[in-house]
């Protein structure tokens, strides 16, 4: 077998490994060997698919795993399967993954769960490389639950603080209801196709073309998961409260790699979503919805992270717009250039809450663009790359997807542009509050923070400012721009001066639960519990109480029993006699 050949094994298990090591060698390796050990594998991994991608051009390479399941009327196999989009994702995955192992080594230097936190890392790793790179849905169910896991363990990586493990609960119980949708798909493609590979799949709806409904159907509970896993609306929530895990897990699971799954699953399957066009509107509906809620929620939030994270939601509804409309290749490029501003945006934000002691209330810091410049320039590029600046990469990713909204409904288009101005408003209120102003934090000194922090930021700013190069759309006229460039204007600084007009109120109110979370506390959560204390309280112990008594009644019984059988003759003949009375008796009386 040739190296090329290899390779997609090397991809894939050389993160496993690195997991393996790390585990096995938890209570022995330092962290600098342990930090070492895991970026390694995640570097070698980029560097292997970068070397796929070199070979492969436009075609396709396959790799088997296993045999799974073998009956005589049919099989289950699993393998992996490399074409431009699994390339595409898995370079995205490799090579952010590795930036944010290499942040995390300065991170989390001084945590005592070092170890384990790499392996968790390398793990996630190796499930979403299985995700992207399987030949059939089952493989890629496999690794959709493998992140879902790991998601869970990162979240709730601090687990003595119980407000972690809440919303890594959380997370995992709302991923959980997507899954359910992503099982019934599978179920129903298996029925239909008598197989779960893509090619297969694919190449049968040439000739096998399933009812419209059944389509509808098929599309529709592939759309739950993607809601699920891409923080799509009803089951967004999770993903706010999932910036409890360290702020690079923020980078890697839920800015850029665990979100796209979503978008990775619509576009594999993109066959089927094209003979369905019901399945479309109600994905432009979704990620419509999606991407208001998460840009209105924005604007009135002061914690940092939860910022970037509702604008992360927002983001994922201007991939699944597109998807809805499409235009996969633009919600794929949107996807790739948001990972580079949002991981950049999201380790900025970790070098900030590191140089305040972890303090993430942005009505806490102030003018920390005089301790930061370098952090404070990195994340000014990434929020007018968010903002759609032109020539920035977000300007030519969010183009294309407005301009395909463009083309189909104005309305959709109109509400895409609002979303736009939004974004805007809310990322310049962060701006200020965080870099301008007056300072309002405790920390005597703040301070930029070491090499390894750094080098990452300075390579996704890299990346965010050249990557509009690789974009497959040119722009549509001087209109857009002048649009784009007026709404950033107006906006922008609307969105400065609502900030300093807020940060001189010193208010230290903060809004209690509200939208979907509340009407799930109440309406779901509240009925969940108390239909269970009642069970607990009236079915539960009651049948507890008849089992007890059953089984005393049992025990009774014996202990009668074993009485008569004392060995007593004297007892005997008493009840032989009292037998033969009772006969007679009997007798007389019949």
């Amino acid at each position: 077998m040739t190296l090329f050949k290899c390779m997609p094994y090397v991809i894939l298990f050389l993160p496993l490994i690195g997991f393996l090591v790390l585990f096995i060698g938890r209570s022995f390796l330092s962290k600098r060997l342990a930090g070492i050990l895991a970026s390694s594998t995640i570097l070698g991994a980029f560097f292997g698919t970068g070397l796929m991608a070199a070979r492969l051009h436009d075609g396709m390479v396959s790799a088997p795993l296993f045999q799974w399941i073998q009956l005589s009327h049919f099989s289950i196999s699993l393998g992996l399967f490399l074409d431009p989009l699994a390339i595409l994702m898995a370079l995205m995955i490799t090579g952010v993954g590795f930036l944010v192992h290499l942040y995390s080594i300065g991170y989390m230097s001084n945590d005592d769960g070092f170890v384990r936190y790499f392996g968790y890392l390398n793990l996630f790793i190796f499930f979403m490389l299985l995700l992207v790179m399987s030949d059939t849905y089952l493989g890629t169910f496999l690794g959709w639950e493998g992140v879902g896991l790991c998601s869970y363990l990162l979240i709730g990586f601090w687990y003595k603080n119980h407000q972690y493990v809440y919303a890594a609960t959380k997370a995992f119980i709302m991923n959980r209801v997507g899954d359910v949708g992503f099982i019934l798909a599978m179920g129903l493609l298996f029925i239909t196709f008598g197989t779960l590979k893509y090619t297969e799949i694919f190449s049968s709806l040439s000739f096998l073309q399933p009812s419209p409904l059944l389509l509808f159907v098929m599309c529709s509970f592939l759309i739950l998961a993607v809601a699920g896993k891409s923080a799509q609306f009803p089951l967004y929530t999770w993903l706010p409260d999932a910036m409890a895990g360290p702020t690079p897990v923020s980078a890697l699971i839920h800015a850029a790699t665990m979100v796209t799954a979503g978008v990775y699953l619509v576009s594999r399957s993109s066959m089927l979503f094209s003979l369905s066009p019901e399945a479309g509107d109600v994905l432009v509906v979704i990620g419509v919805v999606t991407a208001i809620i998460g840009a209105v929620t924005a604007t009135y939030q002061y914690d940092l992270k939860k910022i970037l994270a509702y604008s992360t939601v927002s983001q994922l509804g201007f991939m699944v717009v597109a998807l809805g409309l499409g235009s996969y290749t633009a919600a794929l490029f949107h996807m790739l250039m948001h990972a580079f501003f949002k991981a950049l945006l999201f380790l900025g934000a970790g070098n900030v809450i590191h140089s305040v002691d972890g303090e993430q209330d942005i009505r806490k810091m102030g003018a920390l663009r005089k301790y930061l410049p370098v952090t404070s320039t990195y994340m000014m590029i990434g929020s007018l790359a968010i903002m759609g600046l032109p020539p920035l990469s977000g300007f030519f990713s969010k183009e294309g997807i407005v301009e395909a909204a463009m083309i189909h409904s104005k309305p959709i288009f109109g509400l895409l542009l609002f979303v736009s101005a939004l974004t805007t408003f809310y990322m310049s209120r962060m701006i200020y509050f965080v870099f301008f102003g007056q300072p309002r934090y405790l920390t005597r000194h703040p301070h930029e923070a070491g090499i390894t922090m750094q080098i990452p930021l300075a390579i996704l700013a890299i990346l965010t400012i050249v990557g509009g190069m690789l974009s497959p759309n040119h722009p549509s006229g001087i209109g857009l721009i002048a649009t784009t460039l007026g709404i950033i204007v107006v906006f922008g600084a609307i969105g400065l001066a609502w900030a300093r007009s807020e940060s001189q109120h010193h208010s230290e109110s903060t809004r209690v639960v509200s939208g979907l979370d509340a009407a799930y506390s109440r309406w779901v959560i509240a009925p969940y519990l108390f239909l269970s204390r009642v069970v607990f309280s009236k079915v539960d112990r009651q049948l507890n109480r008849s089992v007890v008594g059953a089984a005393r009644l049992g025990e009774w019984m014996g202990s009668s029993v074993t009485r008569v059988q004392s060995g007593s003759m004297g007892l005997y003949l008493l009840l032989m006699l009292a037998a033969i009375v009772m006969v007679m008796i009997k007798i007389v009386v019949l």
